[in-house]
């Protein structure tokens, strides 16, 4: 959101973000009211406003580990998240986190193909796995 300027976001769990205020949550009514005042104030319609979203397959994977060491400190695992992300090029998204409940890091690709979004995702999580797994 912040590289495009975008002022509304969303995730596939159906979370809603908006970045041009003060909600802070996932509000059903709210997130309609918003959608609509963008439409408004745009003079589009939804249909025109996500004619070129692109919807890329998405997959994450949780590996349980012993320890929340922090990524960057293990040189292998950055390299994987760097490589995977160089991989993309822009045209997907990794994201890579540890869970704020439990001992698991999460790791989270989506990609245009599936098939790739697989690959990168399962080599992210072996070497987390090799690295810092329970």
């Amino acid at each position: 959101m912040l590289k495009t300027g975008a002022t509304l976001g969303g995730e596939q769990s159906g979370h809603i973000l908006f970045r041009d205020g003060d909600a802070t949550t996932g509000d059903g009514l709210l997130t309609a009211l918003r959608v609509m005042e963008i439409m408004t104030r745009m003079g589009r319609s939804l249909r025109e406003l996500v004619g070129e979203l692109k919807v890329f397959p998405q997959t994450i994977q949780n590996v349980r580990v012993r320890e929340k060491v922090p990524f960057q400190q293990v040189p292998a695992i950055q390299q994987e998240i760097v490589g995977a992300e160089q991989e993309l090029d822009g045209n997907g998204r990794v994201v890579v986190r540890y869970s704020g409940t439990e001992a698991l890091a999460r790791v989270m690709v989506e990609a245009e193909s599936e098939d790739r979004m697989k690959a990168l995702a399962a080599r992210i999580a072996e070497v987390i796995r090799s690295h810092l797994g329970a």
